[in-house]
């Protein structure tokens, strides 16, 4: 978010858009709250531009990944949602699924989930660290965590209220 408004005040308001991401790990249902990504479209839909943040769900965070099969599929999800006009304080959530095969997923509009990921910790030698297994959260079907859960583009419709 502080990017965003320094950006504008150091190069003016001439920008169309603020695209926030490809974050590595996804951003569903209230984790909204507490990223940095969404906060930068969000702090972009303020400021009356529009906005879009994208995070990448991954099964096996550590395992290699390509991000370079993932441009066709930003590319096609830019494509329907750049061209519209969003108004102030509203932004565009986009969350890809994690899929094997690198085929184009199924995009589906869908409501941010309001379940909470549950905390959970393991005791380290160095503190307590946070350790969750983020396919096992609760999620409400049909909402933002099922769909990308389920294989398909979670793309939601987001506004400051």
């Amino acid at each position: 978010a502080d990017c965003v408004r320094v950006a504008v005040a150091k190069f003016g308001p001439s920008f169309d858009c603020v695209l926030s991401g490809i974050n590595n790990g996804a951003n569903l249902g209230c984790d909204i709250f507490y990223s940095g990504t969404v906060a930068a479209a969000r702090e972009g839909s303020l400021l009356g531009m529009q906005a879009i943040a994208i995070s990448q769900y991954r099964k096996r965070y550590k395992a290699p990944f390509s991000w370079n099969d993932q441009a066709e599929i930003v590319r096609s999800v830019l494509q329907l949602y750049l061209s519209g006009k969003n108004e102030n304080g509203q932004w565009i959530n986009v969350n890809l699924p994690d899929l094997e095969n690198g085929t184009m997923p199924e995009i589906i509009e869908c409501a941010v989930d309001a379940n909470p990921l549950p905390p959970s910790y393991v005791e380290t030698d160095d503190g307590l660290e946070l350790r969750f297994k983020y396919s096992q959260r609760p999620r409400d079907d049909g909402k933002d965590t099922d769909i990308c859960l389920s294989g398909k583009i979670a793309v939601s419709h987001c506004e400051v209220v």
